[in-house]
């Protein structure tokens, strides 16, 4: 299972979160608190939970209904969007897209898509020998969740940025 935290602030300001801690709205809070209602009779081995605050409030919420404390990691972190943290969404991406073999360039200071596809592929071999047969809830971020899909569909980097292109994801 594979879930992305609630709704943020930054969110709501079309602004890059990247590794910026940022914190749950209300609205995020309520559906953490739902997601957590809607998994509480899914037994789970293991929540994993990326690191940062608006993912690890998530986990938190969610593993009240379970006997497993969540397991914190920076390998769940959402893309790294260096010096481009904090600025509009719209204006990356459009800037970032229009460029051949985008999926290969960093920002400066931060990770490309095939970085971030590099550092999921890792993470998912890693949880595949610490967990094997077991079921683990991973909670993460949306660039996480949309190249995790692509990973675990056996898609090349090119061919998950495609799919990730078209995978819409909602706030849990």
């Amino acid at each position: 299972y594979i879930v992305r935290h609630g709704e943020t602030l930054s969110n709501n300001h079309n602004r890059l979160q990247g590794h910026l801690p940022g914190k749950l709205t209300d609205k995020g809070r309520k559906q953490s608190e739902a997601l957590a209602r809607y998994l509480k009779d899914i037994h789970f081995d293991a929540i994993v939970s990326s690191d940062l605050t608006r993912a690890r409030q998530a986990a938190l919420e969610i593993s009240r209904f379970h006997s497993c404390a969540p397991e914190y990691t920076a390998q769940c972190r959402e893309r790294c969007y260096g010096d481009f943290e904090g600025s509009n969404r719209t204006d990356f991406f459009a800037q970032e897209r229009s460029r051949d073999n985008y999926h290969a360039i960093r920002p400066k200071n931060g990770e490309s898509l095939s970085d971030v596809f590099a550092r999921v592929s890792h993470f998912f071999q890693d949880l595949r020998r610490r967990f094997p047969g077991k079921r683990v809830l991973i909670v993460s971020h949306g660039d996480f969740v949309r190249i995790a899909i692509g990973v675990l569909l056996n898609k090349t980097v090119i061919e998950t940025v495609e799919l990730a292109k078209t995978t819409s994801l909602h706030n849990a």
